[in-house]
């Protein structure tokens, strides 16, 4: 048992039939309605069971490998969930403001999303379940901002959240851009 743990949403589609209680490794397949799909496609949400950060990275990998390639639209997100007893409500505050004033220029740079319906930096922190930095769920804090893409941007996403967590209160513009430099395509 450790306590800094986080899982990971990675919506997706996939042309034809899937089999949405699909399980693979430590990820499950369930259906997801915000997925906007065409009419021969199939909506899906990976779900990983909480990992530690590299455990976590490794069965992106190998989820990757064994279902790939995997697409994604402007409509899928990844969502990356962090154990309460790792984040606590004051620094994901914190990161939460950060994020408010930042430009929509800003958010699509770093996390490739910008504000919207399922990801809003407006209104108060904890105000609803689709706030970028969701407090709704009891055992986690969930962050929302990020676009949907490969496993190398999978993961990245992951790294981006530790990164905001262990810099939570002296956060930077200019600090997440020298991050975010450091993520090859």
């Amino acid at each position: 048992p450790v306590n800094r743990t986080m899982g990971i949403e990675i919506e997706c589609f996939y042309n034809g039939d899937f089999n949405r209680q699909r399980h693979s490794g430590f990820f499950y397949a369930t259906q997801d309605g915000s997925i906007d799909c065409n009419w021969n496609q199939t909506g899906v949400e990976w779900v990983s069971q909480p990992l530690t950060k590299g455990w976590l990275k490794k069965e992106i990998d190998k989820l990757w490998v064994k279902h790939s390639p995997w697409q994604w639209n402007n409509t899928c997100g990844i969502h990356i969930h962090v154990s309460r007893k790792w984040l606590s409500d004051k620094k994901a505050r914190a990161i939460y403001k950060f994020l408010q004033n930042q430009s929509n220029v800003f958010l699509r740079e770093i996390f490739g999303r910008s504000s919207n319906y399922y990801c809003r930096t407006t209104g108060s922190y904890g105000s609803t379940r689709y706030c970028t930095i969701n407090s709704e769920n009891s055992a986690t804090i969930e962050f929302r901002m990020f676009r949907s893409g490969d496993a190398n941007w999978a993961k990245y996403c992951v790294d981006c959240v530790e990164y905001m967590i262990q810099n939570a209160h002296h956060l930077s513009t200019d600090g997440c851009y020298a991050f975010r430099d450091l993520y090859k395509l």
